[in-house]
């Protein structure tokens, strides 16, 4: 996983590189099943841990990033753990019905279309962007224009936040990094997700202004999972 200090982290390309990284399908262990919804978790992306990009000290060779977007678990906290054998089991999930928000998709699909995808280096303008964003510097005319230009994605849809993986992260409520919830260490981003046609990647209707984030305790083997809107 990219060190407290990279700067950059990168960005998901869609086509088959040197590593298996990928969106949608399924991961080689069985999913386990929403405690919330009784229905499996589904794989949003998996990181090939081989790629030393991302530098991540696992002792598998991918590392699935699970969310249960078919119930109202997907506006509270999330965590699991993988044990020795690389199968995950849910740590912490909200159990029953929200009273403040009913929009989620109880008609959700098991398995995402499988996306290959690759990653190049965030440009630098973009990282700066990132980092005055984080920091609530505002932005100049053109850096403001650059931003836009971006998340427009050239397909004439307004969104709200992009794929990422490693580096700065980018979220649209400026969420903290969490606590690992069996250590209590500070845990290390690790992606954020969105949609985005041009990466062949869309895992909500409509949902342009949705971002799903994972960060991970290489220590305790956790993904703890947040959904910003």
């Amino acid at each position: 996983m990219p060190s407290r200090h990279q700067p950059i982290g990168f960005l998901p390309v869609a086509h088959k590189g040197q590593y298996a990284h990928r969106f949608g399908g399924t991961p080689s262990t069985p999913l386990p099943v929403c405690p919330n919804c009784s229905k499996p978790f589904v794989t949003f992306c998996t990181l090939d841990t081989s790629d030393p990009r991302i530098s991540l000290s696992f002792p598998f060779p991918e590392l699935p990033l699970i969310y249960c977007m078919r119930c109202a678990a997907c506006w509270y906290s999330f965590s699991y753990q993988l044990n020795e054998a690389g199968e995950m089991s849910p740590l912490q999930i909200y159990r029953g019905s929200s009273d403040w928000w009913d929009e989620w998709y109880a008609e959700f699909t098991n398995v995402l279309p499988v996306t290959n995808f690759d990653l190049i280096s965030m440009p630098p303008k973009l990282a700066a962007i990132i980092k005055k964003l984080t920091a609530d510097i505002p932005l100049t005319k053109d850096e403001n224009n650059q931003w836009n230009h971006l998340l427009g994605h050239k397909r004439g849809k307004a969104v709200d936040a992009i794929n990422q993986v490693g580096g700065m992260p980018y979220s649209i409520q400026r969420v903290p990094s969490p606590e690992c919830l069996l250590c209590s260490e500070t845990m290390q981003f690790l992606a954020s997700l969105c949609n985005d046609e041009d990466a062949g990647f869309r895992f909500m209707p409509d949902a342009w202004s949705a971002q799903i984030i994972f960060f991970f305790c290489t220590a305790c083997r956790v993904v703890s999972v947040i959904h910003s809107t």
